[in-house]
C-alpha cells in the first residue's frame, strides 16, 4: 500500500490540477455549493421524486451504486425544502440499529432519549406529533454515507 500523501504535497497536487484545467477549486468535494453542481436529467428526476415523497408525507427508498450522488442529492433536497414547512432529521449511519436511530433523531429534536427502545419509540412518536403541531412536516432521512450532509 503506498504511503499517504503529506498535506503540503496533496495541496500542491490540487493546485496543479486547478491550474491545468483552469479551475478555481477542486470540483469533486462535498464543500461545493449545491447551486454549482452539474445538474443532469437523472439527478433532476431523483430530486423531483424526493420532493414528491416529502410533500405526500410518504416513505421512499432511494438506492444507487457508490459514488452516484445519493448524498449529494440529499444535500440539494434538504437545502431546497422550506424550513418553515419541513423539519429535516438526518441520520448518517452505516450500521444503524433501532436504538441508534431513536437516539439520533431524538437528539436532533432536542430530547434526551429514553434508554429502552420501546420507550424511545413512544418518545419519538410524541416528538413527531409536536413537530406536526408546529405546522411542519417531519422529513426523516437515513443515509448510509460515510459523512453527513455538511461534509463533516
Amino acid at each position: 500500500m503506498p504511503p499517504e500523501k503529506s498535506a503540503p504535497e496533496a495541496e500542491r497536487r490540487s493546485s496543479v490540477i486547478e491550474s491545468f484545467f483552469g479551475l478555481h477549486g477542486i470540483p469533486f468535494g462535498r464543500s461545493v455549493p449545491v447551486a454549482e453542481l452539474l445538474r443532469t436529467d437523472g439527478w433532476d428526476e431523483l430530486h423531483a421524486r424526493m420532493l414528491h415523497t416529502a410533500r405526500a408525507r410518504g416513505f421512499g427508498v432511494f438506492t444507487g451504486d457508490t459514488g452516484t450522488g445519493k448524498t449529494t442529492s440529499l444535500r440539494r433536497f434538504a437545502g431546497e425544502l422550506d424550513p418553515n414547512r419541513y423539519r429535516v432529521l438526518y441520520v448518517c449511519d452505516s450500521f444503524l440499529t433501532p436504538r441508534n436511530f431513536y437516539w439520533e433523531v431524538l437528539h436532533q429534536l432536542g430530547c434526551t432519549p429514553r434508554f429502552y427502545r420501546g420507550d424511545a419509540k413512544r418518545q419519538f412518536q410524541k416528538a413527531l406529533r409536536e413537530v406536526n403541531e408546529e405546522r411542519k412536516n417531519p422529513v426523516v432521512v437515513v443515509d448510509e454515507a460515510s459523512s453527513d450532509l455538511t461534509g463533516s
